[in-house]
């Protein structure tokens, strides 16, 4: 860090001294003087593809106009030394600091001079001579450990990289069959060496690679690939069944998930086949019952599976139909109704015949009066025989009749035919 400070205040130093760092400096023939000081006690900081310089100014002697710094490239390998190259001019004598970041290369060795410089074009002799080697790149990561089976994450570790340039990282990924690779997270200290990629697609295969950035902005090559694979969603459900038969009630039933992670069950209901689905309940058992008030009332079941991650199957592609006990078909009248009379008392007679097996009993209806002044009245429930003498009756009045059937569980049939019949003055 303390390089990288020090690194940061020689490029600072550098736009305000006003060295020209062009790529191609002509330098003009200067006349050696010896008579001119000498640069001294440079000093340097390397880093991958720069190299700054410290050096004790000649403020004092104004004679001095600025400096020259000199470069060349030792190939210690092929054993050949290149010739020295103007690669500086610093046009103030004040001036102490330079930084040379002009085609170097990293792990390389060079060698440089430095000279003063007149208005008058003389030149000093050159400082003694300075072998700097630059940095080696930053090593990419040796070894990165992919986490799969998560529920829409892939999850990535590694060891803290171990030199102390390393600022951070940079992840990426890409698709199994993609050939582009796409930034997705960047970690900005060395020590975080954990990487959380969300909202992925479940059940499938991406691949990560990691690279290695510094505080000077060098980034490293990526390491070597590593796959994630996201955790499945639950298998659908089978074998669902649901009940027709139950009274204001439709059961539903299913096999139970063979997968140990699944812990519960969701479960849906549409009015319609083609309708829209709503969450109605949750049960960890493989049964559930729906409690619905309407006799009759069909219904749409789709069950899904959810597992420990909060993944959900998806539902069963045919809904399920159920519906609740249907209403018994109503009793059949057999004949109109007579009027009779019986121990000099007048009563209307009515007979019916059942026409569903479920019939337990019969419910009556009397309607009585005219128009908005009719009057509605049950006169007699849980009556289980087939004939009915009414003589709660007023001679000059007419009267109708319903019949309705009631099974076990006290579902009540839709009305029979209505029978009317006047009773004479």
């Amino acid at each position: 860090m303390k390089n990288l400070q020090i690194f940061l205040i020689f490029s600072m130093i550098l736009v305000f001294n006003g060295c020209d760092l062009s790529d191609k400096i002509m330098p003009k023939p200067l006349k050696s003087d010896s008579k001119l000081p000498i640069v001294t006690n440079i000093k340097t900081i390397p880093d991958t593809t720069a190299i700054a310089f410290e050096w004790k100014p000649l403020s004092n002697n104004l004679d001095i106009a600025g400096y020259r710094i000199y470069r060349k490239e030792l190939n210690l390998k092929a054993g050949q030394i290149n010739k020295l190259a103007l690669v500086a001019k610093i046009k103030n004598r004040v001036s102490s600091h330079y930084v040379d970041n002009n085609d170097l290369k990293p792990n390389h060795y060079y060698i440089y001079k430095f000279t003063a410089y007149t208005n008058d074009n003389r030149e000093s002799k050159t400082s003694k001579e300075i072998r700097v080697k630059t940095l080696k790149v930053i090593k990419p990561l040796h070894y990165v450990l992919p986490v799969s089976n998560l529920a829409n994450m892939g999850k990535l570790i590694w060891r803290p990289h171990t030199d102390p340039r390393v600022a951070g990282y940079i992840i990426e990924r890409k698709d199994l069959y993609s050939n582009e690779w796409k930034q997705v997270g960047e970690l900005n200290h060395r020590l975080n060496v954990e990487f959380i990629d969300k909202n992925l697609e479940t059940n499938k295969a991406y691949k990560y690679r990691v690279r290695v950035k510094t505080f000077e902005g060098l980034i490293s090559k990526p390491s070597k690939e590593v796959e994630v694979i996201t955790k499945a969603r639950p298998k659908p459900i089978l074998d669902i069944t649901a009940t027709t038969d139950l009274a204001r009630e439709i059961k539903l039933t299913w096999r139970k998930s063979e997968e140990n992670d699944v812990i519960k069950y969701r479960i849906y209901r549409s009015e319609e086949n083609d309708g829209s689905f709503e969450l109605i309940g949750e049960t960890s058992k493989n049964t559930y019952s729906d409690q619905i008030a309407k006799d009759g009332q069909q219904m749409f079941y789709q069950i899904t599976a959810v597992d420990n991650a909060g993944l959900e199957s998806l539902p069963n592609n045919i809904p399920i139909m159920g519906s609740t006990l249907i209403k018994p078909n109503p009793p059949q009248i057999l004949e109109v109704p007579k009027i009779i009379n019986k121990n000099n008392r007048i009563g209307v007679f009515f007979k019916w015949v059942p026409t569903d097996p479920r019939t337990l009993k019969y419910k009556i209806i009397r309607i009585s009066g005219m128009f908005l002044q009719k009057k509605e009245k049950v006169i007699v429930e849980d009556f289980q025989k087939t004939s009915f003498i009414d003589f709660d009756v007023t001679p000059g009045f007419t009267y109708t009749y319903k019949i309705f059937a009631v099974d076990r569980f006290e579902i009540v049939s839709k009305p029979s035919e209505a029978i009317e019949i006047s009773i004479p003055k």
